[in-house]
């Protein structure tokens, strides 16, 4: 009887541990199919974190261009560019808001060293080809132009992305002027008689005689009338662009015959109204007048007292087109009847000579002659001696003019000759002497580095309007502390002659002392000559006259901060997505410090700290550094490690180096290795991510769970079997 209940007993434990069993068995499946799903779930997250990689960038793979472009000029740029990755890029902007420049045509991109246009950047370099054009501005200045680029693998992912380096343009104004303009009206040719109802043009040349741009310049003829002449086809006012020095137009306007003219000479004056310097505040002023002689219709005077001979001066010409005070002059003038009758015993005689106007030459200073028909005219030639106090400019002589008619009646009447452009007396005070100057030079395109070597050209011009300078000896020199020196030969170099208003050019090498600091310093450019008519120096030493230009030229200083020993992964291997450094070195070559030394990395390593400042260093000294970086990507990943710096001007300077690493994924490093890092990591990066492990080795856990509960439930059912047992005994 005991013995079956002990076997009933028993057949009821084991259906109770049978029942524990299943149930244990169904929860440590659902246990496990929970935690598969979760671990899997936060596997394929990693993964897609993983396939993601960092920010995509595109960055300039050479060096870049100095650029500088004065008003006016275009030039083209090409830019080798790389990305961390192959993108479509639809469009490209060149940032050139806010500054004088703008984009002609559209930006570009080409594969390397092909004219085949793409349409992607990625790992593989391509050129990005631009036009920029200089419009007009007045300051001298350094852009940072930006360039984005609007870049996907479809419309839906179309993002704008900028260019990691900013393309430095310089804009190099126009030199201020220094000289003025003066302008001269000279050579005017006309028709000797214009008749009532023709036409003809005025012919002339204006000149710049001064040492500046003449600017607004406006030409003008006055002294039109009903009576005489009347503005043709051209209007009576021309505009007329800027002039150089030294240049010349020739320029011309119409005129014609009013219907209602009355026989005489009709007086023009050409006037040119200008500014001598392109920022004068008032317009100078340059007339000249001439006379036409115009055959128009009778007086009422003659036609009152019927046929009268009529003698008037025309056709008036000087020997010299620019007489000179003091001088001796030709005057030369037809005597013309243009009456309708014959006028006899005519008797032409100057009036108002004086000592400070004209003196006459000939023995006797009256003309006659005997008689002149109607329409006839003679030639009459005169000699005056200039007085040496006669005013600049325009002058006349009036000449009374006396002649009977056929029937012996007196006629008197009076008429003036013209003499233009006279010149004051030229001693050797008002000739001047030859003034040597630097009429325009030029460093080179690019900036003027301390240490380095630039090409000096220059143009060394005579001012004067008529003397040569000679034997030049031209000598360059620096300041003090020897900051310019000529690179080949010696500092001085010899001249034969520079004529008139003429230039010589010269390109001379020149090297910059290599301690200098950001700033400009002196060059001097010494010259001595001589020239025709000079009186010899005393002494032997001296040749000449001796004149001096000092020029300043912008130097930069020799910063030369460099980047070395870039090694990422300075703590182990890289592994995506884990905090490690990279280590580097920065030192100044340069002879200068460099200040505000800022480092910045970009590229397919997330720095933990924005930037790393530096400060401060030294010409000559440096150290190392380290900054902590996460990879984003995994196999070879591509930073870019930036150094930003001022001189001791203040001006910004950049440096930048390309470095790459091998990046593991957590696969691919062993369980030991990685619990190794991960305790030398702070607790609080990815605890997530650390709490992942794979399918087999969960799987190998759980089934040891579930032995281990069906032998501990096994063992608790059968002791408080047992126990009730002897409890019920």
């Amino acid at each position: 009887m005991a013995e079956g209940e002990k076997n009933k007993g028993r057949k009821g434990i084991n259906k109770v541990m049978k029942t524990r069993e299943k149930l244990l068995c169904y929860w440590s499946i659902v246990v496990l199919c929970l935690a598969s799903i979760w671990n899997n779930s936060a596997i394929t997250c990693l993964a897609d974190s993983n396939s993601e990689g960092g920010k995509w960038y595109v960055y300039v793979d050479n060096e870049i261009p100095e650029i500088t472009l004065s008003q006016g000029e275009t030039k083209e740029v090409a830019l080798e560019l790389k990305a961390n990755s192959t993108k479509n890029v639809d469009k490209i902007t060149i940032g050139t808001k806010d500054t004088p420049f703008s984009v002609k045509g559209r930006p570009k991109l080409f594969r390397e060293r092909t004219d085949s246009e793409v349409h992607s950047i990625g790992r593989e370099s391509c050129l990005l080809k631009f036009t920029l054009t200089a419009n007009k501005s007045t300051e001298n200045k350094t852009y940072h132009i930006p360039i984005t680029f609007l870049a996907g693998n479809g419309s839906a992912d179309m993002q704008t992305y900028t260019l990691v380096d900013t393309i430095p343009v310089t804009y190099q104004a126009e030199k201020e002027e220094s000289g003025t303009g003066s302008l001269a009206v000279f050579n005017i040719n006309c028709v000797s008689e214009l008749k009532s109802g023709e036409s003809t043009n005025v012919v002339y040349k204006l000149a710049n005689m001064g040492d500046g741009k003449a600017t607004d310049i406006k030409v003008s003829c006055e002294g039109f009338e009903d009576t005489g002449i009347l503005p043709g086809n051209y209007g009576t006012t021309q505009k007329i662009s800027a002039m150089e020095p030294n240049s010349q137009k020739k320029l011309k306007f119409s005129i014609r015959g009013s219907q209602n003219a009355v026989t005489g000479a009709k007086k023009l004056t050409i006037s040119v109204s200008y500014k001598a310097k392109k920022d004068a505040a008032s317009y100078e002023t340059e007339t000249e007048s001439f006379y036409v002689q115009v055959q128009g219709k009778s007086t009422e005077e003659n036609k009152t007292n019927g046929k009268t001979p009529k003698l008037l001066i025309s056709n008036v010409k000087q020997s010299v087109k620019a007489p000179v005070a003091g001088k001796r002059l030709e005057l030369s003038f037809c005597l013309e009847n243009v009456g309708q009758r014959a006028a006899k015993n005519i008797t032409v005689t100057p009036s108002g000579l004086t000592n400070a106007t004209f003196t006459p030459l000939d023995d006797n200073p009256n003309v006659y002659v005997k008689a002149l028909n109607a329409g006839e005219s003679k030639v009459i030639k005169l000699h005056y001696r200039l007085s040496s106090q006669i005013e600049k400019g325009l002058s006349n002589i009036e000449y009374t003019i006396a002649y009977k008619d056929g029937n012996g009646a007196d006629y008197t009447n009076t008429s003036k000759a013209y003499i233009r452009n006279i010149q004051a007396k030229q001693d050797k005070a008002s000739i001047g002497v030859p003034k040597l100057i630097i009429h325009k030079y030029s460093t080179g395109n690019g900036s003027v580095k301390a240490g380095g070597e630039f090409t000096f050209a220059f143009d060394v011009a005579n001012t004067h309007n008529s003397l040569s300078a000679n034997n030049i000896k031209v000598t360059i020199t620096s300041d003090d502390a020897g900051t310019f020196s000529v690179a080949k030969g010696s500092n001085s170099f010899y001249i034969p002659t520079i004529g008139a208003k003429k230039s010589v050019h010269k390109d001379i090498p020149i090297k910059v002392k290599a301690d200098c600091t950001s700033k400009a310093y002196p060059l001097k450019i010494g010259f001595e000559y001589e020239y025709e008519g000079m009186e010899k120096p005393k002494d032997s030493l001296s040749s000449g006259l001796t004149v001096t230009e000092t020029l300043t030229i912008q130097v930069e200083e020799d910063s030369r901060p460099a980047l070395t020993n870039i090694l990422p992964g300075a703590h182990g291997e890289l592994i995506n997505g884990e905090i490690n450094s990279v280590s580097f070195d920065f030192n100044n070559h340069g002879k200068s410090s460099v200040y505000n030394v800022e480092i910045t990395i970009k590229g397919d390593f997330a720095p933990t700290k924005e930037s790393l400042f530096i400060g401060t260093v030294e010409a000559g000294s440096g150290g190392s550094h380290e900054m902590e970086i996460t990879p984003t990507v995994e196999g070879k990943a591509t930073g870019v490690m930036i150094v930003t710096y001022e001189d001791s001007n203040g001006r910004v300077g950049k440096i930048k180096h390309h470095f790459t690493g091998k990046v593991m994924s957590a696969g691919d490093i062993s369980e030991n290795v990685i619990k190794l890092e991960r305790n030398q990591q702070d607790s609080s990066v990815d605890k997530e991510k650390k709490g992942i492990v794979s399918v087999p080795i969960f799987i190998v856990l759980e089934a040891g769970i579930f032995l281990l509960a069906v032998f501990v439930v096994r063992k608790v059912v059968i002791r408080r079997y047992c126990i009730r047992e002897l409890l019920e005994e």
